[in-house]
């Protein structure tokens, strides 16, 4: 088993770098450069956790990207409860702009076990909120990626903080898509296969991993730095905003610093990677090995402040 989990990712000479490096050595998948003067298109892909409805939340505050849509996978919550409580979310913050797709109901290679934290993901931590207006896409996650990345003049950023099992889908269907995503950024342990992430969907990792995609994850030494304890609690309490208000709801009962601002730093990491210090893995990858608390915790504030 190690020696099989040891395939996803080499581990040369430890390195620091912008994600660039990367680029340019896998410059045949990753497509040509920016050079139009909109915003770079980026697409959210999901299980649903409280982070990551925390991450939706900041996504209105944002003014980097255009948010292409947002897809969601089975994990933390299931995959179309995931949706309807993102749908929720984006209501919630007056936005009806974001298309939501139900992406895959099961990993690869068959159904999974919910995890111990479904109930609590799927309730929004016991958030009260009104149906949304705007219904779910029609076509699955795997085509509503394949539908954006071959719609768009730009190679796409994905944020994909859940399995990967929508975007080995996508792959495995049609590899060309690949040179269509500028970047990858995920969260968690995809070396030794640690992460929940990872692990609930090897099958998809090794596929999505296999074609050397330039590509950002977020390692625990980051993350483990970063809790979302009283004090930070406190903080998005004080902000009166509407995404701040949730936030601070959804997160009442869980201020013990237990949980971390795991999908949150994938985000800040996509937004502004001078909050982090990288590690080059391979000529693909780099791993977030420490991230600045203060200005992650600043930036996050900004972001659910404005939204």
């Amino acid at each position: 088993m190690v020696a099989l989990l040891a395939l996803l990712v080499a581990c040369p000479e430890d390195g620091k770098g912008p994600l660039e490096d990367a680029q340019h050595d896998a410059h045949d998948l990753a497509g040509p450069a920016d050079t139009s003067p909109s915003k770079p298109p980026l697409l959210l892909d999901v299980d649903m956790g409280l982070d990551d409805a925390r991450v939706i939340l900041a996504l209105p505050g944002q003014q980097t990207f255009e948010v292409k849509g947002i897809v969601t996978v089975e994990g933390s919550a299931g995959a179309a409860k995931g949706a309807d409580n993102a749908l929720r979310l984006l209501a919630a913050v007056g936005v009806d702009t974001i298309p939501v797709a139900v992406g895959a109901d099961k990993a690869i290679l068959g159904p999974i076990s919910p995890p111990s934290w479904r109930s609590m993901a799927e309730s929004l931590g016991e958030l009260s909120l009104a149906a949304p207006q705007r219904a779910v896409e029609p076509e699955s996650g795997a085509d509503f990626i394949a539908k954006v990345l071959q719609d768009s003049p730009q190679p796409v950023r994905i944020v994909a903080i859940g399995p990967l099992t929508n975007l080995a889908l996508v792959l495995d269907k049609d590899p060309s898509l690949a040179k269509q995503i500028h970047s990858l950024y995920l969260l968690g342990d995809f070396q030794g296969c640690t992460s929940y992430n990872c692990s609930t969907d090897l099958a998809a990792a090794k596929k999505v991993f296999a074609l050397k995609l330039p590509t950002v994850v977020v390692g625990s030494s980051a993350t483990d730095k970063v809790p979302f304890d009283a004090a930070f609690l406190s903080s998005v309490q004080a902000l009166g905003s509407p995404a701040g208000k949730l936030v601070a709801a959804m997160m009442a009962n869980h201020s013990s610093g237990e949980m971390k601002l795991w999908d949150d730093s994938v985000l800040a990491t996509a937004l502004d990677e001078q909050l982090v210090t990288l590690k080059k893995l391979d000529a693909a990858t780099q791993e977030v090995v420490d991230i600045e608390v203060l200005k992650l915790h600043t930036l996050l504030l900004s972001l659910w402040g404005s939204s």
